[in-house]
């Protein structure tokens, strides 16, 4: 190869040296690390209550106790916000439970934090809600608060999301619903971002270009709505591995594949882990108990304190998440050739895999031979579509 297209293949990072990759991964891992330990921001999950109004068969809350925060866990949240003296920025998710189901209880807690921090930016503001409640009292509020983005989940087509996801008062349907919902808070929130998840596992998969379809076409000159697949992670009854109702990697490449050029297949770097890796980032459950991941709501053995204590009580927990759940103490990822791009994958998983005898597969999409490859492919074949098309 001549030298003046290796130089610039080397300007590019195209090919590199193993000593220049180490370097690379060495400043990745302390960007990681720099980002894991930050006293600059705090990231809190509140679940204002554990109800929800949905009657969803593969929902965590089966056989959990029914309770709201109460005024004295509101306080005592507000007092753990203080401790934070080099406090910057705090990043507020709402999750439940159905967390419109205590409205004004995050409307409390909203104009607390206002009150007692009024220097305090709110980088990120994030709903998690099934969409059924929203009306205008949610829409006023929330423009009072404006959230930066909205999740909404549907579990497929009509008929189907209508057969899981039912009331609890009646077993009646919720799709219609939700759907007229989803409109509204695209007219009167249209600086908050819509993300629409759509449940997938192996019987509905197929009926996802269906319904994103569906939606895009109804609200298309909307350019603050997205709709990505939500693969459920179904584990088997020991709970150490996805059950046959999961898709496998190859079932999600598929699907991803059959969606062409509305997907971007070049790969990016996954970020600096998930909240569950980072030191000053809790989910607050509607009793005041913290836990470190979402997936861990309402599991008690994975409770690591409570936000009226001065101390944690499962730190054990905490430095699992912290200094074992990342690929960078992996020697398998660390033989990778596609470290960093995954960052590791799921450290909820991962620390399943290590520590319960788990045997989830957290590696990425792009790991299996060819894949990559196939992937550079139709991204260079999107962008010259693109280019044809004039776009």
């Amino acid at each position: 190869m001549p030298k003046d297209v290796i130089d610039n293949l080397q300007s590019l990072g195209a090919i590199t040296t193993l000593n220049k990759e180490e370097d690379y991964l060495r400043r990745i891992k302390m960007d990681y690390l720099l980002e894991s330990f930050s006293n600059s921001k705090l990231i809190l999950t509140l679940a204002p209550t554990s109800q929800c109004n949905f009657n969803c068969p593969y929902c965590f809350e089966e056989n959990k106790p029914i309770c709201k925060m109460s005024e004295q866990t509101i306080s005592n949240i507000v007092k753990f916000i203080a401790k934070y003296e080099n406090l910057k920025q705090l990043y507020l998710t709402w999750y439940g439970g159905e967390p419109l189901l205590a409205l004004n209880i995050i409307q409390d807690i909203l104009y607390k934090i206002r009150s007692n921090f009024p220097n305090l930016q709110i980088a990120h503001h994030f709903l998690v809600t099934n969409g059924y409640l929203i009306n205008e009292k949610v829409i006023d509020l929330f423009r009072t608060f404006p959230l930066d983005s909205i999740q909404i989940t549907l579990d497929g087509i009509r008929s189907r999301h209508n057969r899981l996801r039912k009331l609890k008062r009646n077993n009646s349907g919720t799709y219609d619903r939700i759907i007229r919902n989803i409109g509204i808070v695209l007219e009167a929130l249209p600086n908050t971002n819509i993300s629409i998840r759509v449940n997938l596992d192996k019987d509905n998969v197929n009926d996802f270009p269906t319904i994103r379809k569906k939606i895009i076409e109804k609200w298309g000159k909307h350019h603050n709505l997205f709709v990505y697949p939500g693969i459920l992670r179904i584990e088997d009854k020991e709970n150490r591995c996805m059950g046959c109702q999961s898709l496998l990697h190859s079932d999600i490449r598929e699907l991803f594949y059959n969606l062409g050029d509305s997907v971007n297949f070049y790969p990016i770097l996954q970020g600096k882990g998930c909240s569950a890796t980072h030191l000053n980032s809790f989910l607050i459950g509607p009793r005041g108990e913290m836990y470190k991941c979402w997936n861990e709501l309402g599991d008690e053995s994975k409770v690591i304190g409570n936000v009226a204590d001065n101390d944690f009580s499962n730190k054990e927990l905490i430095r699992k998440y912290m200094l074992a759940a990342n690929c960078f103490e992996d020697s398998l990822c660390k033989k990778c050739s596609i470290l960093p791009i995954c960052m590791g994958g799921c450290a909820y998983y991962r620390l399943k895999n290590l520590f319960e005898n788990g045997n989830f597969d957290i590696c990425s999409l792009y790991k299996d031979p060819g894949v990559l490859e196939k992937c550079i492919s139709l991204h260079i074949e999107s962008l010259c579509n693109s280019c044809h098309t004039g776009i």
